[in-house]
């Protein structure tokens, strides 16, 4: 067989070609195969990236309504114009309730991306917008009590020409620590921006 191949010496360079193409095509072959597979994960981390940064932004409008409701209670003394100002977030108020259960939710984007810087800054800012909400929650408590207290003030006192005691109406801020919860608003802003540019981080990384 060598002596055969020594004497044809164009079989010898065409099974060298051969052999070449052969290993090119597996290698190519290969190569493909894991440039599809990176491909397809740098797709789905981007999305996660995604994911996580569409929640950022939630927490971020969820503290730019907090602190305009706070700006509002320290703004008006005046009940009917402080719920005037405050009906147009009421949407945002109804959807307080499903907030907590929410953020258990959305902290499995954060969890997948298995950073745990960015872990501990979601659980800080978790329980930052704890404080929020139930500041706002006492609001709501509030501003209902003082409507249940408003319609059952007597209509004969106002015919009769007495002054009804309008005094609770100043009881819309009870129970509520508005320094400390701009404090804490102030602190949840710094940490949106520290994951905002954690993420920018993970998405070049």
């Amino acid at each position: 067989m060598v002596e055969y191949l020594k004497a044809n010496p164009l079989l010898i360079g065409a099974l060298i070609t051969a052999v070449a193409g052969l290993l090119l095509a597996f290698l190519n072959f290969l190569f493909t195969r894991w440039n599809d597979k990176r491909k397809r994960d740098l797709e789905i981390r981007n999305r996660q990236i995604e994911d996580a940064r569409n929640i950022v932004r939630k927490w971020a409008s969820f503290v730019y309504f907090v602190r305009e409701v706070a700006k509002i209670l320290s703004e008006e003394k005046n009940l009917e114009r402080i719920t005037s100002r405050l009906a147009s977030y009421d949407e945002e108020f109804k959807s307080i309730p499903s907030m907590r259960h929410e953020a258990k939710i959305n902290e499995s984007s954060i969890k997948i991306l298995d950073d745990k810087k960015l872990l501990d800054l979601n659980t800080e800012l978790s329980q930052k917008a704890q404080l929020s909400m139930e500041v706002l929650a006492t609001l709501h408590k509030n501003i209902d009590a003082i409507n249940y207290k408003l319609d059952t003030i007597s209509v004969t006192d106002n015919l009769g020409g007495k002054k009804p005691d309008l005094s609770f109406t100043n009881d819309i801020t009870k129970d509520m620590n508005l320094e400390r919860l701009i404090e804490t608003l102030d602190e949840s802003n710094e940490i949106i921006t520290k994951m905002k540019a954690r993420l920018d981080k993970l998405a070049k990384s």
